[in-house]
């Protein structure tokens, strides 16, 4: 009888334990890779101020998302349309990756769902932009309380009245962070005005996106942010929501716009002289990747 007894109290435990190890399994968070590279979990915690406000100059936002966000987004339109609908996709991704809250089903990982995001159109009906849309968007960011402005897109024509318009958000210590490009090339415009934060896409192993724009002609620093095989939403043609991984400067724009915001959020007295300072200085990065902690 004792024999009996213990077999089956080993048997009740070895089905425990696998019981036990399954829901682990099941439930255990799976966070993009990124997250633990840049300890995005641990800088969420630590957050104090919730009052950071992200501009998105982009393609505009797609309402489908909104129910992905713990705050509405507030959108404008800058091309004179009078439409703030994303037709691309692109501005949604962006938005997406910034502000979206892991929590909530079938959602992605945004880096700071605290954020207040504006949505900004710049691509017109036809997925044209022009400078007189970017510059009206910018226009639209002087006025607002943003502390930061993420610009996923660029060109090769440089304009000096944007130039103008980045100078003046930095003088007010608003963030313009650009992404470079992704053609092997010079880095696009308006990455690479003196007063943007250029920033290049990194992958796993904290090397550079191969198609990553690599240079500029004036000698600029750009930032490297996590960019490669990461987790954005898509429309099918069936209008249902997908999860699909992409690549490029346009999701590491985001990724360190989002990032900014957590630092922000979690020392009130950092500033872009401080982030000014350690880019200078080489001093943005621990083992590779962006740091808040920084050595």
């Amino acid at each position: 009888m004792r024999k009996i007894i213990k077999i089956m109290t080993s048997i009740l435990s070895v089905a425990f334990t696998i019981v036990f190890i399954t829901f682990v399994m099941k439930t255990r968070i799976s966070y993009p890779w990124y997250f633990e590279k840049l300890d995005i979990v641990s800088l969420q915690n630590r957050t104090k101020n919730n009052e950071f406000c992200i501009a998105i100059i982009d393609s505009g936002f797609d309402s489908k998302y909104q129910k992905y966000l713990n705050k509405e987004v507030i959108c404008y339109d800058a091309t004179g349309e009078n439409c703030t609908i994303d037709q691309t996709g692109h501005g949604s991704q962006i938005a997406m990756l910034i502000g979206s809250n892991s929590k909530l089903k079938n959602s992605i990982y945004g880096v700071n769902p605290n954020v207040q995001l504006i949505s900004i159109r710049v691509t017109n009906s036809l997925g044209i932009t022009t400078t007189e849309y970017i510059h009206n968007a910018f226009e639209i960011c002087k006025q607002l309380d943003v502390k930061a402005v993420n610009v996923s897109l660029g060109g090769t024509t440089y304009s000096e009245i944007l130039e103008k318009d980045i100078q003046d958000l930095k003088d007010n210590n608003i963030l313009v962070a650009c992404a470079s490009g992704d053609k092997k090339s010079n880095y696009l415009y308006p990455a690479n005005y003196n007063a943007s934060y250029c920033i290049v896409a990194q992958k796993y192993d904290s090397s550079i996106y191969e198609l990553s724009n690599y240079k500029s002609n004036n000698n600029k620093k750009a930032i490297a942010s996590p960019g490669v095989d990461i987790d954005v939403v898509v429309s099918g043609i069936d209008n249902k929501i997908y999860i699909d991984k992409k690549s490029g400067s346009s999701y590491a724009t985001a990724i360190f716009t989002s990032y900014y915001s957590l630092i922000c959020s979690i020392d009130e007295e950092f500033n872009l002289l401080k982030l000014d300072y350690l880019i200078d200085n080489d001093l943005c990065y621990l083992n590779g990747y962006l740091n808040y902690n920084f050595k």
